[in-house]
């Protein structure tokens, strides 16, 4: 697959998670106001993964079933972290395994349920943005000590490891139209070798002596 192909792979794929948890979430009452995304432009973590892409015709030597197992525990684990919020998580993870890099897990969130207009009250009052800021900001932290979690766990799954050594785990935040995003990153991207969290985990050593964090 050449790069090109995999961008619009990835934004294709994007979308219709995307969408695909907003309807829902418009079905059940979960997810509300406009749920409409800021914008639709390339991600960074979109950027980087055809940057790093050099994929040749064979299959990744990687067993599909332990990446299987790698990507339910993802999943399982973000939606145990607020598991009174069903949508939470938007769309299950997606995994791509990139020759001379490694292997890249893909996941979106809405770290936060939003205020819901009402016959009463058609816009978002000013008052109401700062709380949803607010509230976002304060699940950071939690989210991101999380992550170091999710991405140890994941990698415990992946037997042999990916022959370059490198894993990483990119969340993209999902924005409202109308919220204040200011401080708050749209995307959180950890990565590490394979070798070297495998150490970290065996030996009880914090996870961000050895993961790389970027937030965009």
């Amino acid at each position: 697959m050449k790069p090109a192909e995999l961008m619009a792979a990835l934004r294709h794929n994007r979308r219709r998670s995307l969408s695909g948890g907003l309807v829902a979430g418009a079905r059940h009452g979960s997810v509300q106001g406009s749920g409409i995304p800021r914008s639709l432009k390339p991600a960074p973590l979109l950027l980087m993964l055809a940057a790093a892409v050099t994929l040749g015709a064979d299959a990744p030597p990687m067993p599909s079933a332990d990446v299987a197992k790698a990507e339910k525990i993802i999943n399982q684990q973000f939606a145990a972290l607020y598991p009174d919020e069903p949508y939470f998580l938007l769309g299950l993870t997606r995994s791509i395994y990139l020759d001379d890099f490694g292997l890249i897990f893909s996941t979106e969130i809405n770290l936060a349920p939003g205020p819901a207009p009402s016959p009463f009250q058609i816009a978002i009052t000013e008052q109401q943005r700062k709380n949803y800021r607010d509230k976002k900001m304060s699940r950071l932290p939690k989210l991101k000590n999380e992550m170091y979690s999710i991405l140890g766990n994941a990698t415990m799954a992946l037997h042999p490891p990916p022959q370059a050594g490198n894993v990483v785990l990119g969340v993209t935040l999902f924005r409202y139209a109308w919220e204040d995003a200011s401080g708050i990153p749209s995307q959180i991207v950890m990565q590490a070798q394979w070798s070297k969290l495998l150490e970290a985990r065996k030996k009880g050593a914090p996870l961000d002596s050895v993961v790389r964090v970027r937030e965009y």
